[in-house]
C-alpha cells in the first residue's frame, strides 16, 4: 500500500507548472484530463444500460423513489439530495474569474458556463442512474451501497467499474480519478490566484499580489500564495483528523482528513454565497 502522504505534494507541485505558464496551457490541460474521465464514465454508463436494459425504470425520478410515505418525509429526502447536488456542482462559477483572458468575455463566459453546467448535470444523472441499475432500486440496496461508500473498504463504484471493464479498466479508472482531482485543483488554483490578483489590483490586498510574470503574464505571486494556502489547509486537515483520534497511518488518517477538509470547504462555500447574495 502506498502512503498517501507521499502522493499529496505531487499534484500541488505539478499544477503550478501549467498555472504559471498561463491560462491557455491550464485550460488545455484541464480539457484533456476531463475528457479522459468523461470517456471512461460514459463507457460505464453504456455498458450498464446494455446489460440491465430490462431493469430500466422511472422510479428514481418519482416521489416514490424517496421511499418516504409522507409529504414531509419526501421533502426531507429531496432537500438532502439537493444539498449533495449543490455541493457537488460548486465551483462552476469560477469561470468568470478568467474573463479578462478570453475573447469576447460577455458572450463566451456565460455561454460556456451554462453549457458546461448542463452537460455535467446530464452526466451526473446518467452515472447515478447507471449505479442504481446495477445495485437495484430497493431502499436496502441503496442503504448498503451508501454504507460501503462511506466505509474504509473498497469503494463500490470501483467494484462496478471492475465488473464491466476488468482489471485494466479498473486501473484506468483509478488513474482518471487522480487526473480528475489534479484538474479540479488546477482550476481552483487558477481561480483563487486571479481572485487575489483582482483584489490586490483594486487595492484591497498587498500590491505585490497584482504583479504578473514578466514572460507568461500569469499572476505568479498570487499562484504561489494560493499554493501555500493549499498546503496549509492540508496540514490543518491532517492535524484535525489526528486530534480527532484517527492516528492509524496512513489510509484512515488521510480518509478522515479529507472528510474534515471537505466539510470545511462546503461550509465556507455556503457562507460565501450568503455574503455574495447579501452584497448583491
Amino acid at each position: 500500500m502506498i502512503n498517501p502522504l507521499i502522493l499529496l505534494p505531487i499534484p500541488i507541485v505539478l499544477a503550478l507548472i501549467p498555472a504559471v505558464l498561463g491560462i491557455r496551457p491550464s485550460v488545455r490541460t484541464e480539457m484533456t484530463l476531463t475528457s479522459i474521465e468523461i470517456a471512461i464514465l460514459l463507457i460505464f454508463v453504456v455498458l450498464s444500460f446494455i446489460t440491465n436494459i430490462n431493469k430500466l425504470s422511472v422510479l428514481p425520478f418519482t416521489a416514490q423513489g424517496t421511499f418516504a410515505t409522507t409529504p414531509t418525509g419526501m421533502l426531507a429526502a429531496l432537500s438532502g439530495g439537493l444539498i449533495f447536488a449543490i455541493t457537488y456542482f460548486m465551483g462552476f462559477e469560477v469561470s468568470t474569474q478568467i474573463s479578462e483572458e478570453v475573447r469576447d468575455p460577455r458572450k463566451s463566459v456565460p455561454t460556456s458556463t451554462l453549457w458546461a453546467t448542463v452537460f455535467m448535470g446530464i452526466l451526473y444523472i446518467l452515472v447515478t442512474y447507471a449505479i442504481l441499475l446495477n445495485i437495484g432500486y430497493t431502499q436496502n440496496a441503496i442503504n448498503n451501497f451508501v454504507s460501503m461508500a462511506e466505509g474504509m473498504g473498497p469503494n463500490p463504484v470501483y467494484t462496478l467499474i471492475g465488473h464491466y471493464l476488468g482489471t485494466a479498466g479498473l486501473i484506468l479508472f483509478a488513474i482518471s480519478v487522480m487526473l480528475s482531482v489534479f484538474g479540479c485543483y488546477l482550476a481552483t488554483l487558477n481561480a483563487t490566484a486571479r481572485m487575489l490578483y483582482g483584489m490586490a489590483r483594486d487595492g484591497l490586498l498587498p500590491a505585490w499580489l497584482a504583479e504578473t510574470h514578466p514572460r507568461y503574464k500569469s499572476p505568479h505571486k498570487a499562484l504561489y500564495l494560493s499554493t501555500a494556502v493549499a498546503v496549509l489547509t492540508i496540514v490543518l486537515a491532517y492535524v484535525a483528523a489526528y486530534v480527532g483520534g484517527y492516528v492509524k497511518p496512513p489510509l484512515e488518517l488521510t480518509y478522515n482528513a479529507m472528510e474534515d477538509a471537505y466539510a470545511i470547504d462546503s461550509l465556507y462555500y455556503v457562507l460565501s454565497l450568503i455574503l455574495v447574495a447579501a452584497g448583491a
